[in-house]
């Protein structure tokens, strides 16, 4: 028996672990919130959540055991113990964001670990390589990947930008009709250009940067994937040239060969690092523009906070989010994320307040067109549609 749109569910979402700070955990969020509100019963399987206060009201919440030891056993295990309980349950529709085993709907907002792979290996001298394709965890991962997007394996996917769903189809053979594309979106109340009118002088002061420099903000995890190095070589290409430039980066990595290259680069008096952060919204506030040269990115939250906020971005064409950036007006696009010239001569075009003011108008508008209420009913309207079907 079929049930009728707008019935009450059983939902299950997977998610191995949160921590207020990444993009990914703030959809699920963004996903669980959303799912409560149209009144369905919501378990979550994970082995860690971090929240900066209560979990949401009604949520039912399942602590998957965490099986002590190497980190690809850890993955493997969760793998196979959240499906698990997800079905002894009886969740009448589950969607993972983790790569685990069975046939959940999977939305692969990390992309395709295959495809990153190859982006890195291309970077890399031929040990790190070596070291690359024996590495038992990303061997893990290939298998848990292998598994869910090849034909058979994941009930639906969800991709969020169609360069993620081309690499499905290319790498493991899937049907299109089985990839749905839902843009990740932007809590466009929270981000907003108004920031600036708050934080701008503020934050300035706190990092001590002056009155005239032009601030480029880095918001990410994961620096080499997305391209810290080359922004710090560009910015001190800049400084060079006598332009008044200021590096603020957001986020959590190892931080320490990075910072040797800002004194390599003079750029001592003009870096702020200030590690992960909850309220990332006071740093859009005081940006003039945000830069994020990625190697290899799904679609960067981060960028979709800067158009929201106003602040023209500049990115890499390997980032998903260049499908609504292209030919928008609203910031730039490197063909190349490891040339610091071609980057250098993009930040230089941005030196300009009138064209960085123009960018941040268009960039506003882009965002308001993936807000986050309208991207989290698109993918609960997909989540009803699959419990209404006969589970396979």
């Amino acid at each position: 028996m079929r049930r009728k749109a707008g019935d009450p569910v059983r939902i299950g979402v997977i998610r191995q672990r949160y921590t207020p700070h990444g993009g990914a955990e703030r959809v699920t969020q963004g996903l669980l919130e959303a799912l409560l509100a149209r009144g369905h019963e919501v378990h979550l399987f994970a082995t860690r959540w971090e929240t900066a206060g209560a979990l949401p009201e009604g949520l039912i919440f399942h602590r998957v055991p965490r099986i002590p030891g190497p980190g690809f056993l850890r993955v493997l295990t969760f793998a196979w113990l959240a499906p698990q309980a997800a079905d002894r349950w009886g969740c009448r529709t589950v969607l993972s964001l983790d790569r685990v085993l069975g046939h959940p709907v999977y939305r692969a907002g990390d992309g395709v670990h295959r495809a990153w792979l190859e982006a890195r290996a291309g970077h890399l001298p031929p040990w790190r390589r070596v070291w690359l394709r024996l590495s038992p965890l990303h061997r893990s991962l290939l298998y848990l990947e292998s598994r869910l997007l090849s034909p058979g394996g994941a009930r639906l996917i969800v991709a969020n930008s169609r360069r993620v769903r081309d690499e499905i189809q290319r790498y493991y053979g899937r049907p299109p009709e089985e990839i749905r594309v839902i843009h990740n979106g932007v809590d466009t109340e929270r981000f907003h250009p108004g920031l600036q009118d708050i934080w701008r002088t503020r934050m300035r002061r706190e990092l001590a940067v002056s009155r005239e420099a032009l601030v480029l903000l880095f918001v990410g995890s994961g620096f080499e994937r997305k391209g810290l190095a080359v922004v710090i070589r560009a910015a001190g290409s800049l400084r060079k040239e006598g332009h008044p430039v200021h590096v603020v980066v957001v986020g959590k990595g190892r931080i320490r060969g990075y910072l040797k290259l800002v004194r390599e680069y003079g750029m001592d008096n003009c870096f702020s690092y200030v590690g992960p952060q909850v309220h990332t919204e006071r740093y859009y506030g005081c940006a003039d523009l945000f830069v994020l040269p990625s190697l290899y990115e799904p679609f960067s939250n981060a960028c979709l906070e800067a158009l929201a906020c106003g602040v023209p971005v500049v990115t890499s064409w390997q980032n998903g989010i260049a499908e609504v950036m292209a030919g928008r007006g609203c910031g730039h696009l490197v063909q190349d994320p490891r040339s610091v010239q071609e980057l250098a001569d993009a930040l230089r075009l941005f030196a300009d307040p009138a064209r960085r003011v123009q960018a941040g108008r268009r960039a506003r508008e882009v965002a308001l067109g993936l807000s986050w209420r309208n991207q989290m009913a698109r993918l609960v309207d997909l989540l009803e549609a699959t419990a209404r079907e006969e589970r396979p």
